[in-house]
């Protein structure tokens, strides 16, 4: 959900969190675009830049595409956060049309949900007799329908109610 929603995705771990190491190895990997290694004055960090270093070499991806860099930070005094910015903006410049792309995707996702409720707004409030949608949960729980159906269902009745009122009009 992240990675939909932002122009650039940054995992940021800190050493000694192993199981935080854990969770990078189990998705988190495809979807950053950097890595922070914050405290990097604690015992570990080199370590912790070295496995991620070694889990991106793992991943098969082209020369030309953008490589995940993994910085090191101090959040307490600054240190490692100017180079963190110099990478945001490269990647900004170089990702260019990957941006854009994401951000469209960003918009059609947010314009499907909108779309999706008003039309759920509008199945509820005009097109369903008061309860019905109550009594499709229940005959989808109690397993009488599958959900596919009751989703026919009810998008049957919404669409019919809307062509009913536009030959009114």
């Amino acid at each position: 959900e992240v990675s939909r929603a932002a122009d650039m995705t940054i995992v940021v771990t800190m050493p000694g969190a192993g199981d935080g190491v854990q969770a990078l190895k189990a998705g988190v990997m495809e979807i950053a675009d950097a890595f922070v290694v914050n405290k990097a004055d604690h015992e570990g960090a080199d370590r912790t830049v070295s496995e991620i270093e070694s889990m991106l070499e793992l991943g098969h991806s082209s020369p030309e595409d953008w490589q995940p860099p993994v910085l090191k930070t101090q959040a307490n005094d600054g240190f490692g956060v100017a180079a963190l910015v110099e990478v945001v903006d490269r990647f900004i410049t170089l990702a260019g049309n990957g941006v854009e792309r994401r951000r469209r995707a960003r918009v059609a996702t947010r314009l499907r949900q909108i779309v999706s409720a008003r039309f759920l707004d509008h199945a509820e409030g005009e097109g369903l007799e008061p309860g019905a949608f109550d009594r499709l949960i229940d005959r989808v729980a109690g397993a009488v329908i599958d959900p596919y159906t009751a989703a026919d269902e009810i998008v049957g009745v919404a669409l019919s109610t809307s062509q009913e009122k536009s030959r009114r009009v």
